[in-house]
């Protein structure tokens, strides 16, 4: 099959069950195919060879593993942090998920837009992460009791919007108020204008 985790699953069970080498292969389409189960992949086909005597075999694997595990290191503190210099590009998202994440955000009178972009990375760019911009309003509005600060509202939206894949939040204040033009240049950023 063409689907990953279908061929890591078959080649985890023809290796550990029926200790029959083929799995190997189906396991190295599995990691070509999404690169995130290569660490495990190539753990997998490791304990495999060790157990059958063959260490010079399994040497490749855990040289692999050690190469993905630092870009994976990389890669995560690539995504740790998002600041004005970064380059955002267009997201992915379908338009009926973006649906949703509108229909969400409308009930927040402090939001007056929303902006969804995709951070461009070095490290994995095939796993693509999700930057939300908020713009709010501004300071000086009278609002009522119920009006939420910004790290309240923060919270808020990862709470509300997490389950679509959004990785990180932003409030269009301090160090970003300038960012605003350059999220209006990219394509279908603005997902959201009250």
């Amino acid at each position: 099959p063409e689907n990953a985790d279908a061929n890591f699953g078959i080649g985890s069970i023809l290796l550990a069950e029926e200790e029959d080498e083929s799995g190997i292969s189906n396991i190295e389409k599995a990691m070509e195919t999404d690169r995130t189960l290569k660490i495990a992949g190539c753990e997998t086909i490791y304990y495999f060879l060790r157990g059958k005597g063959r260490d010079e075999d399994a040497k490749k694997y855990i040289l692999a593993i050690e190469s993905e595990e630092e870009a994976v290191g990389l890669a995560q503190q690539e995504r740790s942090v998002v600041s004005a210099n970064d380059e955002f590009a267009e997201h992915d998202i379908k338009e009926e998920v973006v649906e949703k994440i509108r229909n969400k955000i409308q009930y927040y009178d402090e939001i007056q837009a929303a902006y969804l972009t995709k951070k461009v990375v070095r490290h994995y760019p095939e796993v693509p992460f999700y930057v939300m911009f908020l713009d709010t309003k501004k300071k000086g509005w009278i609002g009522d009791s119920t009006t939420l600060n910004t790290e309240n509202l923060l919270n808020v939206m990862v709470e509300r919007l997490g389950e679509f894949g959004i990785h990180y939040f932003v409030v269009l204040d301090n160090e970003f108020k300038g960012l605003k033009p350059r999220l209006d240049e990219i394509t279908n950023a603005k997902i959201y204008q009250r």
